[in-house]
């Protein structure tokens, strides 16, 4: 059976069309004349922290466009410096307010046309950007609100930045529209962001910190979520949620509010390889398999990306313990990848004596099943590995 061609929407045609996400946006800039810009670039804007809007107190009388520009300030982290430039661009650009966001950003608001140059140049000069702050990408990265005072706290700040700056898009049309001013059209033949591939995401992406005991950041509710584990007063790793949302569309069954599943436990130095590791599974080779030798042990395991949640594993220890592992937590820990990843995964060791090398051999076989599985497959391109069209 042929693939099912998945129809994109006008939105990911006009992404595929301009990768960039420049559009029209440095011609419609010059231009004097106009005070609003076309649908496709309104939504490229958004990419670029910008909202277009009306001003509603004098809609009676006819439209007068305005615009909202959305900062990126992870964890909701300002300098005093830059919150000083923040105030003073809201009244030389602005209605003079600045409104404070729940993905802990400001919003600058009632900036004209005219005034959009001016408030983008002064926030990049103050080692500051909106890029990213809307549109389908990740958002803003939350952390928690309180002051970072100690060890532990400092580490999930500098890695919610890490993270932030991992999954921004890496278009230089932002830069060179905002900063450098070039008033063109820019080339976008051949060009593809490295991370979202040219039609970028179906739509926004929320990452967020929690420190426990605190969920102050509603950790659950994010796409991508890093619960901080405490040792010794020391980051030891991160608990990964994912799957979490709040949104749904009205009158379709497909869509509903959930909490983010637990995948796994992950040591930090891993945190932006495992930021970026979260995908939509187009062009993946989805299933995977891997033979392990450990010494006098052979272990097996094979990866399925299906959206299938199963789990087999063969692995008969005659003890307790593996070190400090419980034996009984193996067959755990893969059924909860299976059901946070909905994925199949069937695992056995064929032979072997010691019970480390089982257990090491196992582990070894299903990360480098699940690498192949995940690897882009050139032949699929941009398609989703599935004759339903779904995963």
């Amino acid at each position: 059976m042929a693939d099912k061609e998945v129809k994109l929407t006008h939105n990911e045609v006009i992404k595929a069309e301009n990768p960039s996400l420049a559009g029209d946006i440095a011609v419609t800039l010059a231009d004097g004349a106009v005070d609003v810009f076309s649908k496709d670039d309104q939504q490229f804007l958004k990419f670029h922290g910008i909202y277009q809007q009306d001003d509603r107190d004098v809609r009676k009388q006819g439209k007068h466009f305005m615009f909202m520009i959305r900062g990126t300030n992870p964890g909701g982290v300002l300098s005093p410096e830059l919150y000083l430039t923040y105030d003073r661009l809201a009244d030389e650009c602005g209605n003079q307010t600045l409104r404070i966001t729940s993905r802990q950003s400001f919003q600058f608001h009632g900036v004209v046309k005219s005034g959009l140059g001016q408030l983008m140049k002064g926030i990049h000069d103050a080692l500051a950007t909106t890029l990213a702050a809307c549109g389908d990408v990740n958002r803003n990265v939350m952390a928690p609100p309180t002051p970072a005072r100690n060890g532990l706290a400092k580490r999930v700040l500098e890695d919610c930045r890490k993270v932030a700056v991992a999954l921004r898009p890496s278009t230089k049309a932002y830069h060179q529209i905002w900063v450098e001013g070039v008033k063109l059209k820019l080339d976008d033949s051949g060009y593809e962001d490295p991370l979202y591939g040219k039609t970028y995401l179906p739509r926004k992406f929320k990452v967020g910190f929690a420190t426990p005991p605190h969920n102050d950041t509603d950790v659950l509710t994010n796409c991508l979520g890093f619960v901080a584990i405490e040792e010794q007063g020391q980051l030891a790793g991160y608990n990964l949620t994912a799957g979490g949302g709040m949104g749904m569309t009205h009158n379709n069954a497909k869509t509903y509010p959930r909490v983010a599943d637990v995948i796994g436990f992950f040591t930090p130095e891993h945190i932006e390889a495992v930021a970026k590791a979260v995908g939509s599974r187009r062009g993946i080779n989805r299933a995977g398999y891997f033979v392990m030798p450990m010494d006098e042990t052979l272990g097996v395991a094979a990866v399925d990306l299906s959206g299938r949640p199963h789990a087999v594993v063969d692995l008969r220890l005659r003890v307790q313990r593996v070190g400090d592992l419980q034996s009984e937590l193996i067959q755990d820990f893969f059924e909860g990848f299976a059901q946070g990843a909905r994925a199949n995964v069937h695992l056995k060791v064929l032979y072997g004596r010691s019970s480390h090398h089982q257990v090491e051999a196992l582990f070894k076989a299903f990360a480098r099943a699940l690498r192949v599985a995940c690897d882009k497959d050139p032949r699929m391109a941009k398609r989703l590995p599935s004759t339903k069209g779904l995963l």
